[in-house]
């Protein structure tokens, strides 16, 4: 079964809430899809409320789309 990861499971991965954090990661680690929006909005979340530096920022988001099927968003 392919699952759709979305913004807020892929912020939770790298969250402070333990529970949420270990669901999210086991979501991450079975290789679910994800869309270049939820790329975007994590790399926003990233900057904006969690203040994370860019070159952590870039690192998180590459290291999350090595083990997901990223799929382009068309209009």
């Amino acid at each position: 079964m392919t699952v759709f990861v979305d913004t807020n499971i892929a912020t939770y991965a790298f969250g402070e809430d333990a529970a949420k954090k270990a669901r999210a990661r086991a979501l991450l680690a079975d290789h679910p899809s994800i869309s270049t929006q939820v790329v975007n909005e994590f790399l926003n979340v990233c900057r904006v409320k969690l203040k994370i530096d860019v070159g952590t920022r870039h690192r998180l988001v590459q290291e999350m789309m090595a083990g997901c099927d990223v799929v382009a968003v068309n209009p």
